[in-house]
């Protein structure tokens, strides 16, 4: 069953952390979703061992 998650990724000099929100069956298939779709503009700037995935409960997310 799909789950959603927030999956975090920091990049190689430590600034700002990028976040997705996934719609996956697991945290690591969310992990993996983000990795991929962050492009490879993304990927050269973030660090993918540095993925976190973190499911969502009942509520909202505010995202700014």
């Amino acid at each position: 069953m799909a789950k959603t998650y927030v999956v975090t990724f920091r990049s190689h000099n430590d600034d700002r952390p990028s976040k997705f929100i996934v719609v996956a069956n697991n945290m690591r298939a969310a992990i993996n979703i983000a990795w991929e779709k962050g492009g490879p503009d993304f990927q050269v700037r973030f660090d993918k061992s540095s993925g976190r995935a973190q499911e969502m409960k009942e509520g909202a997310l505010r995202v700014l």
